[in-house]
């Protein structure tokens, strides 16, 4: 973790080589905001991680064309050292969106819906657009956009993007990657660059072309080929697995190619995103909630194999810590009632259940309520639980779970 911030009339001013880049930037035409106060250094030093970084100033892009202005200057040989990163709304925890140069914050002004098509299923969005937005949008329409992390109110489809982020429910529905169709992108040196799957003819006339996407195609191409073998050697074969750039899902089975998901979890590393392209799927017409509590922690993440065996759609833990700090929160007087007042309980599994058939759902809580009775109070097992009966007191459990980190 890094030193403590300084105050703010001990923030350090910007070196010359980043103080002539965002000079030279503003005389180009850039038409967003280019801030180097300190107090939107400060903000911007810090995310959902426990790192603090200072950066040396914060651009806020309000367009595609100010992202091809900044590629382009990056890419002159003057501008060379200088650094820079993406940054959506901030809830990462790894400080991917840190840096001591100058953070491109995508949240402020690239925020818009473009394009939506309920009949095939696809909306178009930018950067910007913040999961919950997204959500209300498409919920008239009887859909959604399933990976849901639990800072929605705030993580925006960039970001999510770039983490490859899953959250409740990825269980069945998958990672963010599995809904990307395209991305348009802008690339270090300031040209533009659409990805989508490519059938094996289209990938040979693109491959025939010598402009800056037929090179990318035939680089990445030879890179996965010759990784094929250590792929296979080396990749956890694990549905969440997001470290490292994913070359397995670059060349499908039928030969076809799509450069996105070398972008989805490259964390900024390859490209700004500019707008997305994202398959969405219709909403579950039933839900069911059960809210099982434990004495330890490790009882509940051991818990793990009888709770999948149920086939649940979502299982999410929660610890004592984060437990302790909801009760002098708000959100307990709208949950607390469920979860009772033994002050045995250290932890908690939200297990969720949806789907259309209403009848298949109470089949599967039945099943789990009867092994949780039978389990019940037996050492590492459950000491109690709730079935959430009403829409209400189910949003207030998953509020409560989305609370976490910001509690923390």
């Amino acid at each position: 973790m890094a030193d403590a911030l300084p105050r703010l009339d001990e923030v350090p001013g910007i070196d010359p080589l980043h103080r002539s880049f965002l000079e030279v930037l503003t005389e180009a035409g850039f038409s967003g905001e280019v801030n180097r106060d300190h107090a939107t250094r400060l903000v911007h030093a810090t995310d959902n991680s426990v790192y603090q970084i200072l950066p040396q100033a914060v651009v806020f892009p309000r367009s595609q064309q100010d992202l091809r202005l900044l590629g382009r200057l990056l890419a002159e040989e003057r501008f060379a050292k200088v650094t820079v990163s993406p940054r959506g709304g901030g809830t990462g925890t790894n400080g991917q969106a840190l840096t001591r140069g100058i953070v491109v914050d995508l949240s402020k002004h690239l925020d818009r819906i473009l394009e939506f098509n309920a009949k095939e299923r696809w909306v178009r969005v930018e950067p910007g657009v913040i999961l919950d937005q997204l959500n209300r949008f498409l919920q008239p329409h009887g859909l959604f956009f399933p990976p849901e992390v639990s800072p929605s109110n705030r993580a925006t489809i960039g970001g999510m993007i770039s983490t490859d982020a899953s959250g409740k429910g990825s269980r069945i529905y998958g990672k963010t990657s599995r809904f990307v169709l395209e991305l348009g992108l802008v690339l270090s040196d300031g040209s533009t660059l659409t990805t989508r799957r490519l059938s094996p003819g289209e990938l040979q006339t693109k491959l025939a072309g010598t402009d800056r996407e037929a090179q990318l195609l035939r680089a990445v191409s030879e890179v996965v080929e010759r990784s094929k073998p250590l792929v296979a050697e080396r990749l956890p074969k694990l549905t969440r697995f997001v470290t490292g750039y994913d070359l397995a899902h670059v060349i499908g089975e039928d030969g076809s190619v799509d450069l996105s998901p070398l972008v989805t979890g490259s964390e900024g590393t390859l490209a700004f995103v500019t707008e997305a392209k994202l398959r969405v799927v219709p909403l579950p017409a039933h839900r069911r909630l059960v809210a099982i509590r434990y004495a330890a922690f490790d009882d509940a993440l051991a818990a793990a194999r009888v709770l999948v065996a149920a086939d649940p759609s979502a299982i999410e833990t929660t610890d004592d810590i984060i437990v302790e700090l909801a009760k002098g929160d708000t959100v307990w007087h709208r949950v607390g009632h469920l979860l009772g007042d033994d002050s045995r309980t250290a932890a908690l599994n939200l297990v969720e259940f949806e789907g259309d058939d209403a009848s298949l759902l109470d089949e599967k809580v039945e099943s789990l309520v009867a092994t949780l009775d039978g389990e019940l109070e037996q050492p590492g097992r459950a000491i109690g639980y709730v079935v959430a009966e009403t829409d209400k007191d189910r949003a207030a459990l998953w509020d409560m779970r989305k609370k976490g980190v910001g509690l923390l």
